[in-house]
């Protein structure tokens, strides 16, 4: 479901981040992936962990999209490279963590 929902969210991010903002739709990417979160902690049944889960499609969409654009137009261009690679690397960082994490608690 997430994958769904960030493929639905990226088709239109930069029209409107252009029309609204870089950092309102970062503001709404956090409020989306916070509301999700908390969706998916309290979910009664597995159609609203199912929604749950699109809302987070749709914070992932907007954040892999948008942070990019935004450090590349705010960064220093001596630095620009070194910065838009962060995102990717730590994200990859994470995902490589949380399988250890699971490794680790399943022994």
């Amino acid at each position: 479901m997430s994958l769904i929902g960030a493929t639905v969210i990226t088709t239109c991010s930069g029209a409107t981040s252009n029309w609204l903002g870089r950092r309102p739709m970062l503001i709404a990417s956090s409020v989306l992936y916070f509301v999700s979160g908390l969706v998916m902690l309290w979910s009664p049944n597995v159609y609203v962990l199912c929604l749950a889960r699109l809302l987070d499609g749709f914070g992932i969409g907007l954040a892999v999209t948008l942070v990019p654009v935004y450090i590349s137009e705010t960064a220093p261009s001596d630095i620009r490279g070194s910065l838009n690679t962060l995102p990717q690397f730590l994200g990859s960082g994470g995902m490589f963590l949380s399988y250890c994490m699971v490794f680790g608690m399943s022994l």
